[in-house]
């Protein structure tokens, strides 16, 4: 039985990148869900945890 390559997992985003020194972040977070932070796609903000889309 051939065997498997582990799978590479991409690294999180360390935490002096999302917040600030007074602990603000400039990324909007999720209305729905509210842990988790909106990526920016452009013309539209999506949460990748629960789905939550806003189009601009």
């Amino acid at each position: 039985m051939p065997t498997r390559k582990p799978k590479r997992r991409k690294p999180k985003m360390a935490r002096h990148e999302l917040y600030g020194d007074d602990g603000t972040t400039e990324r909007e977070q999720c209305p729905r869900c509210g842990d988790a932070f909106l990526a920016d796609h452009g013309d539209r903000t999506h949460c990748g945890k629960c789905g939550y889309t806003e189009w601009e």
